[in-house]
């Protein structure tokens, strides 16, 4: 379906927005949006024309500009992002030729909802993990992001992009820095992407990590455990994983000693840390429901930042029921979410988008939201067409410190200041003091030089103020 698109002045805009024909527009072909002015810009509709326009063409060197324009003088349309797109002119042909894929995720959308609340888990920590999981949460995540964009766009878009935008609203937003790297995170979703692809790589697994790690997960969806030559592969690389042919005859209790045993004993080697982050989470996924897992997975954090991931991924593969009720129920809506079609004649399912916030926010400036957004404090941001993130308004809070940790120089620079303030005052009051002083000397030397002269209100009765100040001196 091919849209209509209307040349209109950006002045207009108000009017266009309305819908209807209060607005002069000349119908222009595709060829010709290449050659909008500054002051013009494009409407353009996929089907009702008397509606609001789907999407606003604008010329490549104003977007920024046309956007802070429509904050600044049609402050009732902005965020404008959050009812029709915006699209540069040198965007417009790929946006209109290039359908999104929407194969979804197949059979690996159970392993990536588990990745999700995996790292979910992981940047919240132990404390927060019982009562931050929530959609929310987990809309928040790079993994969320990568695994919406794959199943939307396919591979169009490398990991680093969308991590890179995520990041990037954050840093708008000044956002602390999180628990996670996004860099570790391409591990999996590597291993994730190819296991849907694991049954024909059945040569050289033990040269590549990622293809072995592939495959052990497409054995696990398949038949919940481990081959014996899968355990043979990992404990060439890891010795200590030998012990998994026999985790199947382990009870719940027997897998947690082990695990904190694993844990506690670990020497690792560069390239054998991966694998160890992987044994740790498929033997965490293997104790069963409750929060003592995620508890033992908090031990493992500064050594295996990613067993909390290969936990989630993991737990979903073996229970193998996609619509159960995993982590509470929580997987269900965390798939939902990612599975949800996406088009892109409809309209933007967001609070704003990226580029919007950009130009609305100013950066290292505290946000203050002045647009209505779906949920209390939190922005859903569209990072690219069909793909959001959740936002807090609110800041990051910092990581828990070690206890060696030094105070911050902010900090120290403002007891710096508190005592220079003390010594200031104190200053004042010796100089004050020496001041009277000098004041007392003054008065004394002058009455012994002088004799004081009667003032004529004194003998008319009157009081003297200032011979009654020179009296309370000396």
């Amino acid at each position: 379906m091919k849209p209509q698109i209307y040349k209109v002045r950006r002045t207009d805009l108000p009017q266009a927005l309305k819908g209807g024909d209060d607005v002069i527009r000349q119908s222009i072909y595709l060829g010709d949006i290449y050659d909008l002015g500054k002051g013009d810009i494009g409407v353009g509709f996929w089907g009702d024309e008397s509606r609001t326009p789907d999407f606003v063409v604008v010329n490549n060197e104003s977007t920024k500009e046309f956007l802070a324009w429509v904050r600044a003088y049609v402050p009732a349309a902005s965020p404008l992002s959050q009812w029709c797109r915006v699209v540069a002119v040198k965007d417009i042909s790929d946006f209109l030729s290039i359908d999104p894929v929407n194969d979804g995720l197949g059979r690996t959308s159970a392993a990536w909802a588990g990745a999700i609340i995996g790292e979910c888990i992981a940047q919240t920590g132990r404390e927060d993990a019982r009562t931050a999981l929530n959609v929310l949460a987990c809309r928040s995540t790079y993994s969320f992001a990568a695994a919406r964009t794959l199943a939307i766009w396919g591979d169009r878009y490398s990991w680093g992009e969308i991590t890179d935008q995520i990041d990037l609203c954050h840093s708008v937003l000044s956002h602390a820095p999180r628990r996670l790297e996004p860099k570790l995170l391409f591990y999996v979703w590597d291993v994730l992407r190819g296991m849907g692809r694991a049954s024909t790589y059945m040569r050289d697994l033990e040269s590549d990590q990622k293809l072995l790690l592939s495959r052990c997960c497409y054995e696990v969806a398949q038949n919940g455990t481990l081959s014996d030559q899968s355990v043979k592969l990992i404990s060439a690389i890891y010795p200590d994983a030998i012990s998994l042919g026999a985790l199947d005859e382990l009870s719940a209790e027997q897998c947690l000693l082990l695990l904190r045993a694993i844990i506690s004993n670990v020497v690792l080697e560069d390239d054998s840390k991966r694998i160890f982050e992987f044994v740790v989470g498929y033997v965490a996924s293997k104790i069963g429901g409750g929060w003592r897992n995620i508890d033992a997975l908090a031990d493992a954090a500064g050594v295996a930042p990613l067993a909390p991931v290969w936990f989630g991924v993991l737990h979903m593969l073996i229970d193998g029921e996609i619509y159960g009720a995993n982590f509470e129920g929580l997987a269900r809506l965390v798939m939902r979410e990612l599975t949800t079609h996406f088009h892109k004649m409809e309209r933007p399912q967001c609070d704003i988008s990226l580029d919007e916030l950009r130009v609305i926010q100013p950066s290292n400036v505290e946000f203050k939201s002045s647009f209505r957004t779906e949920y209390s404090r939190v922005a859903q941001v569209e990072l690219l067409p069909g793909v959001t993130t959740s936002v807090s308004f609110e800041p990051r809070r910092e990581q828990p410190r070690s206890p060696n940790y030094k105070p911050a120089a902010p900090q120290l620079a403002q007891e710096g200041a508190l005592i220079a303030k003390v010594e200031r005052v104190l200053r004042e009051v010796e100089d004050f003091k020496a001041f009277l002083q000098r004041e007392r000397h003054s008065v004394s030397n002058e009455r012994a030089i002088e004799p004081q002269p009667v003032d004529a209100n004194l003998k008319k009765g009157k009081s003297n103020p200032k011979a009654r100040q020179r009296k309370l001196w000396t």
